[in-house]
């Protein structure tokens, strides 16, 4: 586990945005991959400030997230359904070159390249939605991206920038 990301992050700022899949093309797997893996970071500057998340990254490569108080959000809880409401989730960080996902629990092992692949990176797939919730450092941030494709046509993200809590060392 990158030590750079080990301890405790405060939700500062956040950022949501919608989209549908262009059906003058044809929506192929490359491209709703490139939306599922790819991040929003040019938006960075247009985050509004949010607080009210707590997130604990371990060495062993586990998360824990507290909702520290109420907070207006879109939001997927582990089921894959938008919920009104926030609800963290505790769970395990799978490590992909500089990226990170999280996931609630392990992902499936025994499936073929192609799924292993998926399956380390999706934290939920019911074949409706879609959900990656990947992190990654930015600066002295930690930028978590919840990209979802539902229907294989809607298209949302979500960004949330963490700071390191107040007095945590860096690792």
């Amino acid at each position: 586990m990158d030590a750079t990301v080990v301890g405790t992050w405060l939700l500062a700022a956040g950022i949501s945005i919608n989209s549908e899949v262009d059906l003058t093309e044809t929506a192929t797997a490359g491209g709703i991959d490139a939306w599922l893996y790819g991040s929003s970071n040019h938006l960075l500057n247009q985050a509004q400030p949010l607080e009210g998340l707590k997130l604990t990254i371990g060495a062993d490569a586990t998360f824990a997230e507290v909702k520290t108080h109420a907070l207006n959000l879109a939001w997927y809880d582990r089921e894959g359904v938008l919920d009104e409401q926030v609800t963290p989730f505790d769970g395990i960080v799978t490590i992909e070159g500089n990226l990170m996902y999280l996931h609630p629990e392990a992902p499936i092992a025994g499936a073929s390249s192609e799924a292993e692949v998926r399956n380390a990176r999706v934290r939920y797939d019911d074949g409706d939605t879609i959900i990656c919730d990947q992190i990654e450092r930015v600066n002295d941030m930690l930028v978590r991206t919840m990209s979802v494709v539902t229907d294989e046509l809607y298209l949302d993200r979500t960004i949330l920038i963490y700071q390191r809590a107040t007095g945590e060392a860096v690792g």
